[in-house]
């Protein structure tokens, strides 16, 4: 199981991104097989607030979102327990706290948390979670 990170997804709109042809193979395992995939609910709020940023349209920005929510993935959301264990995880291995959210998802799903943020991925240990850059999603 995986818990995609708003860093992945934002490189399937955006094709002049670095690694989003590695982006395309996640999307692609996740229309075959999605219920391998989820994300917290705070992806969807950071994916638009990228994508505006990116494309300083808000209708490109809204048209790129609603395709988005139509991949039907499944959303984790943020409440007591959740957010308690992101707090936990962020202090510990020094993430923001909207990190923290995406690796306490992974952590209470038992899953793996796929981010293109190479930084955070160098704080922690490999079984929480994978760089975009090396995922791979052969069968």
């Amino acid at each position: 199981m995986w818990v995609i990170d708003a860093s992945v997804a934002i490189k399937w709109f955006f094709e002049e991104e670095d690694g989003s042809l590695l982006a395309y193979r996640v999307l692609g395992l996740l229309v075959q097989k999605p219920d391998l995939f989820m994300v917290p609910t705070l992806f969807f709020i950071e994916f638009a607030a990228v994508a505006l940023k990116k494309s300083k349209d808000v209708n490109a920005s809204s048209l790129a979102l609603d395709r988005l929510y139509r991949l039907g993935l499944h959303a984790v959301p943020e409440g007591e327990k959740l957010l308690a264990k992101a707090l936990q995880l962020s202090h510990k291995f020094e993430l923001s706290l909207y990190d923290g959210l995406y690796l306490a998802v992974a952590s209470l799903m038992k899953a793996h948390w796929l981010t293109a943020d190479e930084r955070a991925v160098r704080r922690l240990p490999p079984s929480l979670a994978l760089s975009l850059r090396n995922f791979d999603a052969s069968p």
